[in-house]
């Protein structure tokens, strides 16, 4: 995993806020029965990059952690070794997805009397097992509180030829 995720990466040109293992402990939960999201690799904005009045209202939602310069992370990566269970890191890619997803929602509707859906997605999640990369996507939905439902975009067979 070490080697194989900054390669799919690619070059980074310090033009976003990129971390990994970081417990986002400061976000609201999206249910009081579901862990506290820990993305493996999750990249965003740059804190200090958003209006402090925005930031503030939307601090449980848009900054995951004090300890990170990372704020609305809406890119993620999910990923287990050859003896890791794909069903696991696909589970643990959609959670971490909804919630970039709420983030980048909230953020999108900041000062609107009424929410906006649009039925786009502002929010990748990736999922990397045993050689195989999925991608996916979480739109916001209508709901009495907006509802994420993951689509795979693509897959990728990165040991292939």
């Amino acid at each position: 995993m070490g080697n194989a995720i900054p390669l799919i990466a690619g070059s980074k040109e310090g033009r976003y806020v990129t971390t990994g293992d970081t417990l986002f402990s400061n976000l609201e939960k999206l249910h009081p029965n579901v862990t506290t999201p820990k993305p493996d690799k999750c990249s965003g904005a740059r804190q200090l990059g958003i209006d402090l009045r925005v930031r503030d209202e939307l601090d449980a939602y848009i900054v995951p952690s004090r300890n990170a310069r990372l704020a609305a992370p809406n890119n993620f990566l999910a990923g287990k070794g050859p003896s890791g269970r794909a069903d696991v890191v696909q589970r643990q890619a959609m959670y971490d997805g909804a919630v970039g997803a709420r983030g980048m929602f909230q953020r999108q509707n900041y000062g609107n009397p009424t929410p906006t859906y649009n039925g786009n997605a502002y929010t990748l999640a990736s999922s990397y097992c045993d050689g195989q990369l999925k991608i996916y996507a979480p739109p916001a939905q209508p709901g009495g509180n907006p509802q994420y439902y993951m689509t795979q975009l693509d897959s990728y067979a990165m040991t292939g030829n």
